[in-house]
Formats: C-alpha cells, sequence, structure tokens
C-alpha cells in the first residue's frame, strides 16, 4: 500500500483498485466454480464498478466538492502574490502553488500554457521561482504534504507600455510584451498528481491592470478524432448556432488579414517575394501594392515578415528593394488601366510612390530595433509605418469587444 501511494494513487484508489475490485473478482471466480452464474455476474459487475470508481476518483472526488491534490492560487492585494517594489513604481504579480495532500509531490511544473494574444513566441514555457534570479533556472520543484511554493508570474509599471512575463527560456525569448489585456491559461502538473489548469484575465484598472481568476479551465474534449481545447476562460456554449449568428461572427484577425483589410477604398496587387540568405536558408514575404487611379493619384506599398531570426536583415533588404519590388507588382504580368470620362487612360505604373511603407511583422521588436528599421527606411528616402504584435493586439481587443 505504501508503495502505491508513492506512485501517486491516493488511499481510497487504492482501496477501490487494489482491494475490493480483488475481492470481486474472486468472489465472482468462487461462484463459478459453484455452478452460480447469477452470483458470478453481480460479483463481476461490482468488480468492474468498483475498478471505475477507483480509476475516475479524482474526477468524482472534484465533482462532490473536494480539493485538488494540486492547485494555483491567486489572492489579489495580498502580500507576496502582490508584491510593490520600492525603489521603481513597478508591480510583480505572483500565484501560489499549493499541496493539498498528505504526501510529497514530486517534479512540480508550472507552465504558461497560452497566453491571447499570442505576442510571446515561448509560450508554451514554464513560469519561473520566485527568488531564483540567476540563469539557468530551474523548471521544477517538490511540495512537502501540505506545502505551497510561489511562482512569478509579470512585473507591470504605472502607465507602462510594456510588461515582463517571467518565463524560463530567457535565452532564446525575451520577457517583453506589450501591455494590454490578456487571456492567459496556467497550467501545474506533478508525476504524483493529476494536472490543474487555471484561466486569468488581465483587466485594466486605473493605471494599473488587475489580474482575475476565472477558474478551473475546462479540459480537452475529443471531437472526431481531434482534441478541442479551450482558448480563454470556460464559458457554455450555445447547443446550436444560427446561420445569421455564424455569420456575423468574424475570424480572429492576423497580421496578414490587417494587411489585407487596412484599406478597404484602396485596389492592391499581392506579391510573394522570396529572399535567399548565404547560409542557404530562404524566406518568402508578403508584398502589397496600394493604389487608387482616380482620386489619388499615388500608390504606396505594404509588407508582411512572418517570424523569422533575420528580422532586421530582411527589415534592411525591403527598404533596399521597396520601389523594386513595387514595380515588379505594377509590370508582374498584369496590366490595369483606367480612364475617366474625359481623361487619358492611367495605370499603375503611371502613379507616383507616396514614400509610405506599411511592414507588418510577427517578431517583437525592442525600441532600439524600431528605430533601426526606421533609419533603414529613411536612408532610402521611406516613411516606415511598424505595425507588430502590439497592432494585432490592439485589432483583437477590438474583435473580442465586437462579441466575437
Amino acid at each position: 500500500m505504501a508503495g502505491d501511494a508513492g506512485i501517486g494513487r491516493s488511499v481510497v484508489r487504492y482501496v477501490f483498485i487494489g482491494v475490493v475490485d480483488f475481492i470481486c473478482l474472486l468472489m465472482a471466480a468462487e461462484s463459478l466454480n459453484a455452478i452460480q452464474y447469477k452470483r458470478a455476474g453481480a460479483w463481476l459487475v461490482a468488480g468492474l464498478v468498483s475498478l471505475l470508481v477507483g480509476s475516475y476518483w479524482p474526477r468524482i472526488r472534484r465533482r462532490f466538492g473536494k480539493k485538488l491534490d494540486i492547485d494555483i492560487v491567486w489572492k489579489p492585494g495580498e502580500q507576496t502574490y502582490h508584491y510593490p517594489y520600492e525603489n521603481v513604481p513597478g508591480i510583480q504579480y505572483r500565484v501560489c502553488i499549493v499541496n493539498n495532500t498528505d504526501r510529497n509531490l514530486d517534479n512540480v511544473r508550472v507552465t504558461l500554457d497560452r497566453l491571447t494574444p499570442h505576442v510571446l513566441n515561448a509560450v508554451p514555457c514554464p513560469l519561473k521561482l520566485m527568488h531564483d534570479n540567476k540563469p539557468p533556472y530551474p523548471t521544477s520543484f517538490s511540495l512537502a504534504p501540505h506545502g505551497k511554493r510561489f511562482v512569478d508570474l509579470l512585473v507591470q509599471w504605472p502607465k507602462g507600455a510594456e510588461f515582463w512575463m517571467l518565463h524560463t527560456v530567457v535565452d532564446a525569448v525575451g520577457w517583453v510584451v506589450p501591455a494590454q489585456g490578456y487571456y492567459m491559461t496556467i497550467r501545474v502538473e506533478s508525476d504524483d498528481a493529476d494536472p490543474v489548469s487555471r484561466d486569468f484575465e488581465l483587466v485594466k484598472n486605473g493605471q494599473l491592470w488587475d489580474l482575475k481568476d476565472r477558474g478551473i479551465s475546462r479540459p480537452p474534449r475529443e471531437s472526431g478524432g481531434r482534441r478541442e481545447v479551450s482558448s480563454g476562460p470556460d464559458v457554455v456554449e450555445p447547443r446550436r448556432k444560427t446561420a445569421s449568428a455564424a455569420t456575423e461572427k468574424q475570424a480572429a484577425p492576423t497580421l496578414l488579414s490587417l494587411m489585407d483589410t487596412s484599406f478597404p477604398s484602396l485596389n492592391k496587387l499581392w506579391g510573394k517575394p522570396v529572399f535567399h540568405f548565404e547560409d542557404g536558408s530562404s524566406l518568402e514575404v508578403r508584398s502589397a501594392l496600394y493604389f487608387d487611379l482616380f482620386t489619388y493619384g499615388a500608390k504606396f506599398l505594404g509588407f508582411y515578415v512572418p517570424p523569422t531570426p533575420r528580422v532586421l536583415e530582411v527589415c534592411a533588404l525591403l527598404a533596399a528593394h521597396a520601389t523594386e519590388l513595387g514595380d515588379a507588382l505594377a509590370k508582374g504580368g498584369l496590366s490595369i488601366t483606367a480612364k475617366a470620362p474625359g481623361e487619358n487612360p492611367q495605370t499603375v505604373s503611371d502613379l507616383t510612390y507616396s514614400g509610405k511603407v506599411y511592414l507588418h511583422h510577427e517578431d517583437i521588436l525592442t525600441h532600439r530595433q524600431m528605430a533601426e528599421v526606421e533609419e533603414m527606411f529613411k536612408a532610402h528616402k521611406l516613411s516606415v509605418v511598424l505595425r507588430g504584435p502590439d497592432y494585432l493586439s490592439s485589432a483583437w481587443l477590438e474583435w473580442k469587444r465586437k462579441g466575437n
């Protein structure tokens, strides 16, 4: 029995699976030997029920209000959960991982499982443990019976333009994300307990953002051979959606879709230029030439750069070849000519570049990197408008506010 508990089974599960179920099987075998088939069938059914109760005991216990073996606790405003810095006006949020059992829990891992909008490429990623401030950061720990351990989540500043999401993979991705509203899911798991996920939301409150616990995440559901996973707080979905309601719902925005819909009154031509690098790698970007033959008599460019470690190198190439790429779109096998009454015909090639370039980039750029990109385009007499993850996040929040 002690050995069974050591691998994560509670006493109740052990009793149902290891004792009651075994007794039922013995009684069924004895009844079969005595040619008492009905009695043997009853004992087999009892054994099956015992097996099912033992197997699903954690769910049964949660259903009737029992505490989770391991849980994520957030207490707004309480010390340690809510830590104000003394030297700078920053606020750090932490969550607490608690062991509600009478046994040790080993190899406990805490993960930022989802972040919406998804502006941090590291997600899902382990969260940093409180006071473990020197890399390489540990990603697991043990909890004594009824013990607890705090985990760092984020740092914010009044009127600040960014948050720090305190994950452990800083060698690959930094902590900085735009200061805005987020849905997030935090998951805790252990070798000795069932995993638990909780949903949280960051909500604006004056100059700061409050963290709201939205409850236990809905577990993934199996549907037609695929897993369905909720992407935000647990909500009750209607059983049936009417055709009109489905039509009104809009797909979540992406930087590429925003690039397509930003100037609805203008015409556009699309391209897929590919850049090749010395190491043999290549990257396909998207280009767009926006124009209006009648009203403005001008044209300008848009580009989309997918996630890449070469983002600055690609930006430099786009700055140097922007008008060349635009000209290729205007002449690339498609001739567009328009003529207003009483006027001579106009083609896209006749229009003048305005000098404006809208650059959509998936990677987060620091303030210094953004300044570098602006200088790259300025050197070619172009004015660049950077639209990155923060621009997407604003569009996503607007999309969410409209009921999508």
